[in-house]
């Protein structure tokens, strides 16, 4: 009997043998899943078939904002917002004594962020997200604002990180002449950034 030691049911044989039958179970990690692999019948996990997919999700992320209070910032400076709260940080990634995101997985990174003026600057003020303080071309993103009347900057792009030492920050930039304030309201200071992609 060629089905000796064979524990398999007959539903089970028909459905690999091409049955239509289908169930409702829900797809979980650890699963097995049967593949043709070049003409040899073998079982893989769902998380490796879930990677060669691309099952990519987009961490790590993080979104940091200042406190609701004035912040100076000094003429002709690059000066980073003091961002020391935190939404949510996924890989403990962003630092908030340095400022710096400095992700351990390679790949492209999408950021964005965003400061308010208290007041009119009279000046222009320039937001920028630079590559590991880098701002040769490439490496940072940056908008330029005329500041009045309690307007604001903002800044978004993709940047490349190789997930070891690149690290990215944001910093504000003025040629007023005196100090300057950043608004008292973390909801209009936020600096944030989240995984695209390793292509």
């Amino acid at each position: 009997n060629i089905m000796d030691g064979v524990t398999a049911t007959a539903a089970e044989i028909n459905l690999i043998d091409g049955g239509t039958a289908r169930g409702t179970t829900a797809i979980a990690d650890g699963d097995g899943v049967l593949i043709n692999d070049a003409g040899t019948m073998r079982q893989t996990t769902v998380e490796t078939l879930k990677t060669y997919i691309g099952g990519e999700t987009n961490v790590p992320a993080f979104f940091a904002y200042t406190p609701n209070s004035y912040q100076a910032i000094s003429t002709a400076t690059w000066t980073s917002p003091n961002l020391t709260n935190e939404l949510f940080d996924t890989a403990n990634a962003f630092n908030t004594s340095d400022k710096k995101f400095t992700p351990q997985v390679a790949g492209k990174y999408m950021f964005f962020g965003n400061i308010g003026s208290d007041g009119n600057w009279g000046t222009l003020g320039r937001l920028r997200i630079s590559k590991n303080d880098n701002s040769a071309g490439g490496d940072e993103l940056r908008n330029v604002n005329i500041v009045t009347n309690s307007e604001g900057i903002h800044v978004s792009g993709v940047l490349t990180l190789n997930g070891s030492s690149d690290y990215v920050r944001m910093q504000v930039y003025h040629e007023n002449g005196g100090n300057v304030n950043m608004i008292n309201a973390g909801f209009l200071n936020y600096f944030g950034g989240f995984f695209l992609t390793t292509w």
